[in-house]
């Protein structure tokens, strides 16, 4: 029983006992002592509605002691002892989801604070070693040049990869409020072209179907590269001579987008983990990349309110489907 139907109970027969024996005791038979017996019920009834509250209080403080025993390093604690089915069972149960999501989240932020270390210290252990093998004696100037040449493509990678980051950090901030409308059909005309000169010198071929007028409520800039990320991906996993369709429609109450192609396809183990940060699946054929186009992706496109499915099969292609809300023409 919940504690408010408790307490109302408490308070509602509490009262009728009182009015009843008013009436009956004392004006309609005219008891003797009946002031006395009067007393004594208020006392009795008063001694049950502090068993009532000390047995609610004492809940709320055990379970305040216990919430405060709770912290960082033991999120695998849960509150017990509440599975009384009031408020504060139901209370209970909410902080233990909370400590749930909580681990979780901060078990991902582990992992990817270590997908992350991992990921630079191969770029920043090759550049120690080649600075360390350059000035262990004089060299040639061309030689000096190659080093540092190879550098640079280290250090992009890194700029790319931290970049990525903050694309990632900037997808889980509240930025509703920086949202502007602007043209998405627009937006798709630029990237089927950019994807066509992505795509030249495989002789990949792109169609695009995109429909007019179609605005969006987001930033235009963070969309736009979410989109090229699932292009990019399309163009490299699809073999010379393949195709790329690009569609943009909208219908009643949704704008839909899809990013289709005749590539090699994803193996049906991947699809579960491809929107991950730093997944690579398990294909033979590595590809460059930092793993993390995907995740941007989607966390782009999840921070605009969008829903994002793939579809793959192995050597039959993959299919990406984007929706967004409509904004209606006033």
């Amino acid at each position: 029983m919940s504690i408010k139907y408790k307490l109302f109970f408490w308070f509602f027969f509490s009262l009728i006992f009182v009015v009843a024996y008013f009436y009956l005791a004392i004006h309609f038979y005219s008891l003797p002592y009946g002031n006395v017996f009067f007393f004594i019920l208020l006392i009795i009834l008063a001694v049950c509605g502090y068993i009532v509250i000390r047995k609610i209080t004492n809940s709320l403080t055990l379970f305040s002691r216990k919430i405060k025993e709770v912290n960082s390093l033991n999120l695998k604690e849960r509150v017990k002892g509440f599975e009384n089915n009031d408020e504060i069972g139901e209370l209970a149960f909410s902080f233990n989801d909370l400590l749930d999501r909580l681990h979780q989240s901060f078990q991902r932020e582990r992992q990817f604070i270590g997908d992350v270390a991992h990921e630079l210290k191969t770029p920043l252990s090759i550049q120690r070693s080649n600075i360390e093998v350059t000035l262990s004696r004089r060299r040639e100037t061309q030689e000096y040049r190659r080093v540092l040449n190879e550098m640079l493509i280290d250090n992009e990678r890194m700029s790319k990869m931290l970049n990525n980051i903050l694309d990632l950090a900037w997808s889980k901030s509240d930025v509703i409020a920086h949202f502007e409308i602007f043209d998405l059909s627009e937006l798709m005309e630029e990237i089927v072209d950019l994807a066509t000169k992505m795509a030249s010198y495989k002789k990949i071929k792109i169609i695009g179907e995109i429909g007019k007028n179609i605005k969006m409520h987001g930033k235009r800039d963070k969309l736009f590269h979410a989109i090229v990320n699932i292009v990019d991906n399309a163009i490299k996993y699809t073999k010379d001579g393949g195709t790329v369709s690009i569609t943009l429609h909208k219908t009643d109450q949704r704008i839909h987008l899809e990013i289709k192609d005749n590539g090699i396809g994803i193996a049906k183990d991947d699809l579960p983990h491809i929107f991950e940060r730093f997944y690579r699946g398990s294909k033979n054929d590595k590809t460059s990349g930092s793993g993390l186009g995907l995740a941007i992706a989607a966390a782009i496109i999840s921070s605009h309110r969008g829903k994002i499915d793939i579809e793959s099969s192995l050597k039959h292609g993959t299919t990406v489907s984007i929706s967004f809300v409509l904004i209606k023409s006033s």
